[in-house]
């Protein structure tokens, strides 16, 4: 196709949805409407995730934990209630699963050696945010910034 015709073909697609209304229902545009925002939404979400998770975004946020007791079942890091906003359940953990949290620890498996660190998932981050006065951007494992975070009275 010409560029000449590419932009006749825009002008006459442009042209007919600007008259659509006068000579279909209301129902009709509304309807096309929800249709478009729709396809808008499910681009978005083609956009975010990938097709099929292909090119996804990986998760962003983590409350570091050290562990501070190894057991032949489990493992014990040093962060719990008071690190995370808890209104949505346990964190998570990357390679793990998170089995309990008291105020100040999390019990997880599998075991890791004491002085590893866990890479724990909040469940909900606006209020872990706000239990901690720093954010620590990381690439890979080098620290490249420190955020101050001013939550206090959230």
């Amino acid at each position: 196709m010409s560029a000449w015709s590419s932009k006749l073909a825009a002008a006459l697609a442009v042209v007919a949805i600007v008259a659509a209304p006068t000579f279909v229902s209301a129902f009709t545009v509304t309807l096309l409407n929800y249709i478009g925002v729709y396809a808008l939404v499910a681009i978005g979400l083609v956009m975010l995730t990938g097709i099929g998770g292909l090119v996804s975004f990986g998760q962003a946020a983590f409350v570091l934990a050290s562990v501070i007791s190894s057991s032949p079942g489990w493992a014990v890091g040093n962060a719990g209630l008071k690190a995370f906003g808890m209104d949505h359940g346990n964190p998570g953990l990357r390679e793990g699963t998170v089995v309990f949290c008291s105020d100040e620890h999390v019990t997880f498996t599998p075991p890791r050696p004491v002085g590893d660190l866990a890479w724990l998932i909040p469940a909900h981050i606006d209020p872990t945010m706000a239990c901690h006065e720093r954010l620590y951007l990381f690439t890979g494992d080098t620290v490249v910034d420190v955020w101050p975070i001013d939550l206090r009275g959230w």
